[in-house]
C-alpha cells in the first residue's frame, strides 16, 4: 500500500497507512551537507602553549597572572549557508599539561599532570569539546587529577581549555576558550609559586559542514 500524503500549515507528511508509521516529515527538517574539512587536506590547526602564575613576595601578598583567552583561528572557507558542525578532532601534544606549587621555607614541589587522557585521543566534536581540565582540593594533602575527587574534600577547578567548531558567514572557526588560574596560596602562607603549563598543541579534525532546512 502506497503512502498518505498529508499537507497542513505548510507541513507535509508522509504516513504509511498499513502501519501508521511516518515516513518523512518536513518540520524533522533535513541536512544538506555543504563541505568536507579535514587536516588531512588543509593541514592541522596549530595552538600555542599557556602558562598561568602565581609569585609571593616575602609579604606573602604577591603576583597573580591568570590566563583568560578566546582564541578565534579561521581554518577554511565554507559555503555561506553552512551553519552546522559535525565530525571528530584530535588535539595532539608532546607532553602533559602541568600545575606545580612549590612551598617554603624547604621550597618542597607537588606536581600533578593532566590531559593524558584527552590530548592524541579522537573525539567526537559537535558543540564544545572540555579538553584539558584539572581539579585540586582545598587540603593542601590532597592533590586532584583528571577530575578524581578526594572524599569529603571540597575541590575546585584550576584549569579548562575548551574546543569549539563554529560554521558561520563563510568560514569555519575553531574557538579555543582557555582559563587557567592556578593556586595563589589562599589560606597556605607557605606557598610560593605556583604555575599551569598547557603545551603547544595541533588539532587534527574530519568534519562535516552544513545546514538543516
Amino acid at each position: 500500500m502506497t503512502s498518505a500524503l498529508e499537507l497542513t500549515a505548510g507541513r507535509l507528511r508522509l504516513i504509511n497507512p498499513a502501519t501508521g508509521l511516518e515516513v518523512f516529515d518536513t518540520d524533522a527538517r533535513l541536512w544538506i551537507q555543504t563541505n568536507w574539512i579535514s587536516s588531512a587536506d588543509i593541514g592541522t590547526v596549530s595552538l600555542p602553549a599557556r602558562t598561568a602564575t602565581w609569585v609571593a613576595n616575602a609579604s606573602l601578598s604577591g603576583t597573580y597572572t591568570p590566563v583568560d583567552v578566546t582564541n578565534d583561528v579561521a581554518v577554511a572557507s565554507i559555503n555561506a549557508a553552512a551553519t552546522v558542525v559535525d565530525g571528530m578532532m584530535r588535539v595532539n601534544a608532546a607532553a602533559v599539561a602541568t600545575q606545580n606549587t612549590y612551598k617554603a621555607p624547604n621550597f618542597s614541589s607537588e606536581t600533578s599532570t593532566f590531559g593524558s587522557a584527552f590530548y592524541n585521543q579522537w573525539m567526537q566534536c559537535s558543540g564544545t569539546l572540555v579538553g584539558d581540565t584539572f581539579c585540586r582540593a582545598r587540603n593542601s594533602g590532597f592533590w586532584v587529577s583528571n577530575g578524581a575527587l578526594a572524599a569529603n574534600h571540597p575541590s575546585f577547578r584550576n584549569a579548562m581549555i575548551t574546543y569549539t567548531w563554529i560554521a558561520s558567514g563563510g568560514v569555519l572557526t575553531l574557538r579555543e576558550r582557555a582559563v587557567l588560574g592556578p593556586f595563589n596560596g589562599n589560606g597556605y602562607d607557605t606557598v610560593s609559586h605556583s604555575e599551569i603549563n598547557i603545551p603547544a598543541r595541533t588539532v587534527d579534525f574530519r568534519l562535516f559542514v552544513g545546514s538543516f532546512v
